[in-house]
């Protein structure tokens, strides 16, 4: 199946699950009006685009049909799905705690800004689910990571933003070799053009040649994301290529999060005994 194939099926199978969530919201809320008519066939099984397109009129058919629903429901001319995997894939599993985890996944990406629940934007950015997986297939485990907002009034900026390129490219490199990553992330080219001149990757060079203005910080950090999003978004997901995963205990005991200065993510086509994540 081509890429292109393969990326409308995924689309298809998530507007199927959202369409289906919906309808069986609406469902309970007809039961619970004691209006809710029994279909002539307990057994059939509702169209999915009929559902999204008609909720109220099949908010008014049975929890038999829906059940059935679940089992399969057929888009188009695709092989029937099921309903109860992809739910299993989106539930919410249980946090990853500190160490190291084999056969994880990058499954998600979100670049968008988020706020707080008072609507106060949210000092962080670049969204990343990673899922662990057992021998058998099922998710054991997730982790939710993000990163810092830079901040061009505090003295660690520079050291800040450097961490997060040097973050987000060991992630790529699971995904990419070496030589095609420094042709396509190169997000500093984002404020300076010159970014073949080795000698100006210096944390001093830049520092005092390149970085002068805090909307220069928030112009790479956007391309750290932008980039970043475009060269993994094709390759991520519930089916993606599995890699191993490094997770520490902040220093206050407080959170679960990504070493900071160590590697944390190789292929699992190293050896255990050769890993640099097992040293």
């Amino acid at each position: 199946m081509s890429e292109t194939k393969k990326e409308d099926v995924a689309a298809k199978k998530l507007a199927a699950a959202e369409a289906l969530v919906a309808a069986q919201a609406l469902l309970d809320a007809a039961q619970a009006d004691e209006n809710v008519e029994e279909m002539d066939d307990p057994d059939e099984v509702i169209d999915v685009q009929e559902v999204a397109e008609e909720p109220e009129l099949h908010a008014k058919t049975s929890v038999k049909a829906v059940k059935a629903a679940k089992k399969e429901v057929v888009v188009d001319d695709l092989e029937e799905i099921n309903i109860l995997d992809m739910f299993a894939n989106e539930a919410s599993s249980s946090e990853l705690e500190a160490g190291v985890h084999e056969n994880v996944r990058l499954v998600s990406i979100s670049t968008e800004k988020r706020h707080d629940n008072n609507g106060n934007p949210i000092k962080k950015q670049l969204y990343l689910r990673f899922k662990k997986y057992d021998a058998e297939g099922n998710d054991v485990g997730e982790k939710d990571i993000s990163f810092f907002l830079l901040d061009p009034a505090r003295d660690s900026v520079m050291s800040n933003m450097m961490t997060f390129i040097l973050q987000t490219r060991e992630i790529l490199q699971i995904f990419y070799e070496d030589s095609e990553i420094t042709e396509k992330f190169d997000p500093i080219r984002a404020v300076w053009a010159d970014t073949h001149k080795e000698e100006f990757y210096t944390y001093d060079a830049l520092k005092g040649k390149v970085l002068k203005k805090a909307a220069q910080y928030k112009a790479i950090e956007s391309a750290v994301c932008t980039q970043f999003e475009d060269l993994l978004e094709p390759m991520i997901g519930f089916d993606s290529s599995f890699f191993r995963f490094k997770l520490v205990e902040s220093t206050d005991a407080k959170y679960i999060e990504l070493p900071r200065y160590d590697r944390f993510i190789e292929r699992v086509s190293i050896e255990r005994k050769n890993s640099e994540l097992l040293k």
